[in-house]
């Protein structure tokens, strides 16, 4: 498809993002304005999530931009910090509606044909001695192997493979890049298929007590030197892919009596922008999964890394019995007076 320029009702907005290319038939793609901040989209090989749409008739009001992958909307010539008439939000809550369902619809049909295809099986069943000792160094036994069917891919230069299992349904399947470009983040997502839940015993139902890590090496390592609890409670330990959790992963934890928020230590760090200091990332996550089931554990370091360099089982049941309940008005998450 040729390039062609954005037209101006377009580019007035959104012209500064990157991977600008046009789709055809008056769309164009591009980086995401809300959600490429944390760095997941331009950096993990899929940045063009982001559509912008012209009417054929070519009237302003008619152009927006829909990011398939957060379900940020917004209009052209929408201006901030101004009300949007009922009819224009009745239009916009529409198009979003009709938009996540054709998403869905694609994301269901390219699951349907992972599975069929099971080529995560080939990257399993045909991995060398060494290829499983990258696996073993990052603290990964045989047993976790073989329930996830992780394994090792030749793209790249080389990349493990992650599947992602619900029950015995793949979600989708992720790469960890052993070699990544420079500026270029580690992980890949097949593309076609969306961030999703790692669960580290995938017959899991999300009740009860959640422990949520920062990637899947971590919760796979916290999850053999397990089991542990909470208030008596054993512990179920999934992952999400970035610190910045899409709220439609957060949603899925809806079932769950606690959660437990065990992330990198730079997601409980208060953040500088624009000459202001905002909220650290944990506590936007805790916001939306609910502050009356919600605690936290900081951590002086990654948990994997902890565990390998000796932490024992012991001393993080201790941790997590003195997680940090979140405390409403007046206290962030973290008990710090404000």
């Amino acid at each position: 498809m040729p390039d062609r320029m954005l037209p101006d009702e377009l580019s007035r907005k959104w012209g500064h993002l990157n991977y600008i290319k046009y789709k055809g038939g008056g769309e164009w793609s591009a980086e995401c304005p809300v959600c490429h901040v944390d760095g997941h989209d331009s950096r993990a090989g899929n940045p063009d999530r982001f559509t912008m749409f012209m009417s054929g008739t070519g009237r302003q009001s008619n152009a927006r931009g829909y990011c398939r992958r957060c379900g940020h909307f917004d209009w052209a010539d929408a201006k901030p910090n101004q009300p949007t008439s009922p009819h224009r939000q009745a239009q916009a809550n529409q198009l979003r509606r009709q938009y996540a369902a054709a998403e869905n619809q694609r994301i269901q049909e390219k699951i349907e044909w992972l599975q069929q295809q099971a080529f995560w099986l080939r990257f399993h069943d045909e991995m060398t001695p060494d290829q499983r000792k990258v696996w073993h160094d990052a603290g990964i036994g045989d047993w976790a192997i073989q329930l996830h069917k992780l394994g090792y891919s030749t793209m790249d230069e080389g990349a493990l493979s992650i599947p992602y299992f619900h029950g015995e349904d793949i979600q989708t399947l992720q790469f960890r890049l052993m070699n990544p470009p420079p500026n270029s983040g580690k992980y890949r997502f097949l593309s076609g298929t969306r961030p999703e839940l790692f669960l580290s015993w995938p017959e899991d139902d999300l009740g009860g007590v959640i422990l949520v890590t920062e990637g899947v090496k971590k919760a796979l390592v916290t999850f053999q030197k397990g089991p542990f609890t909470y208030q008596g409670e054993e512990v179920a330990i999934v992952s999400v892919p970035m610190k910045n959790v899409p709220e439609r992963l957060i949603k899925k934890l809806d079932k769950a009596d606690k959660i437990i928020w065990l992330l990198d230590p730079d997601a409980y760090e208060k953040i500088k922008a624009n000459g202001k200091i905002q909220p650290a990332i944990i506590d936007r996550n805790v916001r939306i999964s609910g502050c009356d089931r919600s605690l936290t554990v900081n951590l002086p370091g990654k948990v994997d890394d902890l565990f390998m360099e000796g932490l024992t089982p012991k001393t993080f049941q201790a941790m997590l019995n003195q997680a940090a309940p979140c405390i409403q008005k007046g206290r962030d998450t973290h008990g710090r007076q404000h």
